[in-house]
């Protein structure tokens, strides 16, 4: 299966690809943004072949890559690559596990504010009590939410194409607001729930209806329900 392209929203283009974790079909998504000021900014998640590359160029020029968790770094390498003169944005941990690339920002525990240098498209939270210390982005213009681990939207269908019985069943625990899914992300930020509910409190005053996920279709209406329903014990301070 090739990569997916398709504009979302005017400037917002993603790019969609089969994935499996453990076995499970649960895909993976780029995503470029094309800023107010002509420039690209770049969520980078998935391989980039000559399509991909072709459709970012044509939106203008790379300037910030966005390595939006620890774990979705695969192909960050071949962007900064492709695009040396862009900023390479990630996350704590990523400089020891990543030491050969140039990073320019890494948001850490002691360093959680917003990259100085972003765009006044963009708005972003580190969840940094996540066990994959994910990044919440949104670009204010399209009111998109943008995640990488914070909330799946399974089926993948785009990604992966139909699902078998036994994935559709693993695809219903992972969709928005399930039980499953509330678990997963209590588990994953056991650790410290006050900073998980501070900062998803922080997401949830954003301004969006759009959900484009790295893991799951695209929640293009009724996003912050979604989230709502996801985070309903972290938005209670529970």
């Amino acid at each position: 299966m090739s990569t997916i392209i398709r504009e979302i929203a005017p400037g917002l283009v993603t790019f969609s690809r089969p994935f499996r974790r453990f076995g499970a079909p649960i895909g993976g998504r780029s995503t470029a943004i094309r800023l107010s000021s002509g420039d690209v900014f770049l969520i980078a998640s998935t391989q980039l072949d000559q399509a991909t590359k072709e459709t970012i160029e044509s939106l203008g020029k790379v300037k910030y890559i966005i390595a939006i968790d620890a774990e979705h770094t695969i192909f960050v390498e071949s962007y900064q690559n492709a695009y040396p003169e862009a900023k390479l944005i990630g996350v704590e941990t990523l400089d020891k596990r990543k030491p050969h690339l140039r990073w320019d920002h890494l948001y850490t525990s002691n360093n959680p504010p917003p990259f100085s240098q972003l765009p006044p498209d963009i708005s972003t939270q580190f969840f940094p009590s996540f066990i994959n210390k994910d990044l919440a982005i949104l670009h204010k213009p399209s009111r998109t939410l943008l995640v990488a681990d914070l909330l799946w939207n399974l089926p993948a269908g785009e990604q992966n194409g139909l699902p078998t019985d036994y994935e559709n069943w693993f695809h219903s625990l992972m969709s928005p607001g399930t039980r499953f899914q509330r678990a997963f992300l209590w588990l994953a930020s056991i650790k410290d729930g006050k900073a998980m509910s501070r900062d998803a409190k922080v997401v949830d005053g954003w301004d969006f209806n759009r959900i484009i996920p790295c893991h799951g279709d695209v929640i293009e209406t009724g996003g912050k329900e979604a989230w709502r329903s996801t985070y309903t014990g972290f938005l209670k301070g529970t």
